[in-house]
């Protein structure tokens, strides 16, 4: 799987063409097309976020918050209808609103009294009639009123036979009913009032209602547990059986609310209909703002219907005034980016020449504008809440520290103007992203993002406190914008450390980071090398180490040298024991093959070592190494053999490498090092005087043969390359003093 991955990425770097220009010619018409193209796609693509709403509304109009500075007056009538989610809101509050009403039935009270009243006469009748109270007797009671009254408990009938007074049972129960639970009335379920419990509840009896705290509403269950608290509280008072009361009670408590379905939608209809579709109504001449007032939500709205409406008689008195802020916003986009494209055709020509580095630069820049869009969409006001330095941080890992904070000033004049010139928001964008692209200037491990998260949450809660506290120091949102700010200096350099392989892998890009992860000798491919090949990876070391000498000598990017010179022989694993310092204690191979052959194997070396880089994905700045180290140069062992052979001078070609030639500094300063290192080992007597003339003659030799001559090396440099490489290379071939021998019986 992981190698289908890499096939699609190299197959996507080839349409992008990221490889070393000198590969193919390149055709300057068709690349000023394709930047013309990148620029219009660019501008559109910006123009059409910018002002982050209406397209063709003006500038003019203020944001929620800001201070106007003149009058707003209304020139005509303005209406500003509710939005459907406003009018579904205020339904849904009207609905929820709604009393829940019940229709009292006072023939069920009456008929509760009747039947309590009918239970006492009953029992009375009973007592009287039985003049004994023996057992039987009682049975006999108990009986009796049971048939009548089946629900009440056997107990409690018992209990009446004994009772002082049955009337005055009735006289309590009654009152009680009557005052505490009738007066109301009780429900067979609370559930009928429904879960809302900001509805009130509405009891109609006759022509009158009553309106009903929900607390207060009974059900079967809450009015016997007040029927059992009102008889305690009698019994406190005078001596009665509690028990007794509530047991023959607790009967005669019927549900006698009913719900009005019909009336309660009645009364939500008519209320839903009375609901105005107008939200607010200004009248011709009104003040909508005066100069010095902040601007509030209702007040932007209003302003923003007004344009509208003026946008309408625009469009039919002169269509083409009406387009006329869309027109400038698409300018004043095209002159930025102009701006920029000026700044890398002059100072970053390299960037400029390089459409997938084109790409990519506008694609970093995409970070920073789709968040601030997305942002505002969703009426954010926070912009320390951006992470604004993303774009700063991505430059400098990528390109370099000076161009991360130049692109931070040309995204703050972005992200400004697409928030309405918010100069807030611009003074934020470039202290961030100048201190971020400026913090990872030397970052060599990924762990060192920690220290940009730092210096980022400096900078956000300094500019939150200066922005916000000073000039509003009465904004609660003061430890909002704080909290926001550390939230965002925290995310930042993580979406910089996601977002980097990406670039680094599709456009061609190797970052510090990547190369010291390169250059572990403990990678399988260098691991290889030194198993197959132990005298080419020997060799390798030692040129990295001249390479990254002569890097630091002329201020190149020694790192780069030093790895790419890691990996520029691996193309020799598989066919080690053709190359000289592989060739330990055995006899050379090219003894008994011609030279032209001899040659086919040593150029196949360069061949095979890209197609080994590719498989193991290294970046395409380190397999270019690969593949300029040799330049165009002549092999001329094989070549001068060929002519002692008969060979005429016109096979030259044949015994040359295919190139390219060095396009980098650090490129041809590995083709020297290369070439230093493979002569030194001829020398005899390895004095400095000697390694010296001899680093003199390979830089000779290369410069003269015209393999320096599409890098940017001077004289000066050179001199400093070959002072580089005689230090590393004395030291790596100095002499050691004889050490005498040790006698048999010496003793220590």
């Amino acid at each position: 799987m992981f190698s289908i991955l890499i096939k699609i990425k190299r197959a996507i770097k080839r349409a992008l063409k990221v490889r070393t220009r000198s590969l193919a010619k390149p055709d300057y018409g068709r690349e000023r097309v394709v930047r013309l193209l990148i620029f219009s796609v660019a501008v559109i693509a910006t123009g059409l976020l910018f002002p982050l709403g209406d397209l063709l509304a003006p500038f003019s109009i203020p944001r929620v918050g800001e201070t106007v500075s003149k009058d707003f007056i209304a020139e005509t009538v303005i209406i500003i209808h509710k939005s459907d989610k406003e009018l579904e809101d205020e339904r849904r509050t009207i609905s929820r609103s709604m009393p829940v009403v019940f229709d009292y039935d006072s023939s069920i009270v009456d008929s509760a009294f009747r039947e309590l009243r009918r239970f006492i006469r009953r029992a009375s009748g009973l007592r009287d009639s039985l003049a004994g109270d023996t057992l039987a007797d009682l049975g006999l009671y108990a009986e009796a009123l049971a048939s009548s009254f089946p629900l009440i408990s056997s107990v409690a009938l018992r209990e009446t036979y004994f009772a002082d007074s049955l009337e005055s049972v009735y006289e309590n129960l009654k009152a009680i009913l009557d005052e505490d639970i009738y007066f109301t009335g009780a429900l067979a379920s609370l559930e009928a009032m429904g879960d809302e419990t900001v509805r009130p509840v509405v009891v109609r009896l006759g022509g009158r209602e009553t309106i009903l705290p929900r607390s207060q509403a009974l059900d079967l269950n809450r009015a016997r547990e007040v029927l059992l608290d009102r008889l305690n509280t009698l019994a406190r008072e005078s001596t009665i059986n509690v028990e007794l009361h509530y047991e023959i009670g607790r009967h005669f408590i019927y549900p006698n609310l009913r719900l009005a379905s019909a009336d309660m939608q009645r009364r939500e209809h008519e209320a839903l209909s009375q609901i105005n579709q107008i939200k607010v109504r200004v009248e011709e001449g009104d003040l909508i703002l005066r100069t010095g007032q902040v601007a509030e939500l209702k007040q932007v709205e209003i302003l923003k219907e007004y344009v509208r409406i003026s946008k309408e008689r625009l469009f039919k008195d002169n269509p083409i005034m009406a387009y006329t802020p869309l027109f400038v916003r698409m300018a004043l986009i095209a002159i930025i980016f102009a701006l920029l494209y000026l700044y890398l055709k002059i100072f970053r020509e390299d960037i400029y020449r390089s459409i997938p580095k084109l790409i990519a630069a506008l694609l970093i820049v995409a970070l920073a504008l789709v968040p601030l869009y997305i942002g505002v969409t969703y009426g954010w006001d926070i912009w320390t809440a951006l992470p604004v330095a993303l774009a700063p941080i991505m430059f400098s890992l990528l390109f370099d520290t000076r161009f991360g904070v130049v692109s931070s000033f040309f995204i703050a004049v972005l992200l400004g103007a697409m928030a309405q010139f918010d100069f807030s928001l611009a003074l934020y964008t470039v202290c961030a992203g100048s201190v971020g692209a400026y913090s990872v200037s030397q970052v060599r491990q990924r762990s060192q993002l920690f220290r940009t998260m730092l210096y980022l949450a400096v900078v956000g809660v300094a500019l939150a406190f200066v922005t916000r506290y000073l000039t509003s120091p009465a904004d609660p949102r003061y430890d909002e914008f704080i909290l926001w700010s550390l939230a965002s200096a925290v995310a930042t350099p993580i979406l910089a450390a996601g977002f980097l392989p990406f670039f680094e892998s599709l456009f061609g890009f190797t970052t510090d980071i990547t190369l010291l992860e390169l250059s572990d000798l403990n990678r399988p491919l260098l691991k290889r090398l030194a198993l197959e090949a132990p005298g080419t990876f020997h060799h390798s070391i030692v040129v990295g180490s001249l390479a990254e000498a002569g890097a630091k000598a002329i201020g190149g990017n020694s790192l780069l040298a030093r790895v790419a010179a890691y990996y520029h022989d691996i193309g020799k694993m598989e066919i080690a024991e053709y190359f000289v310092e592989n060739q330990v204690g055995m006899k050379s191979k090219h003894d008994s093959i011609t030279p032209s052959m001899s040659a086919i194997i040593l150029v196949s070396h360069v061949k095979r070592g890209r197609k080994l880089a590719e498989e193991a994905d290294l970046p395409d700045e380190v397999m270019n190494f690969i593949e300029e180290h040799h330049g165009t140069m002549t092999m001329p062992y094989f070549y001068n053999k060929a002519l002692e052979a008969g060979a005429s001078e016109s096979v030259e070609p044949e015994f040359q490498y295919p190139g390219p030639k060095p396009q980098t500094r650090e490129a041809a300063i590995l083709m020297l090092a290369d070439g230093s290192e493979a002569a030194s080992r001829t020398l005899d007597d390895p004095k400095p005087a000697r390694i010296n003339a001899l680093v003199q003659k390979i830089i000779d030799q290369r410069y003269h043969s015209g393999q320096l001559e599409e890098c940017p090396l001077t004289t000066q440099d050179l001199g400093n390359i070959r002072e580089a490489f005689v230090q590393i290379l004395t030291g790596v071939f100095h002499q050691r003093v004889e050490y005498p021998s040790v006698k048999a019986d010496a003793r220590v």
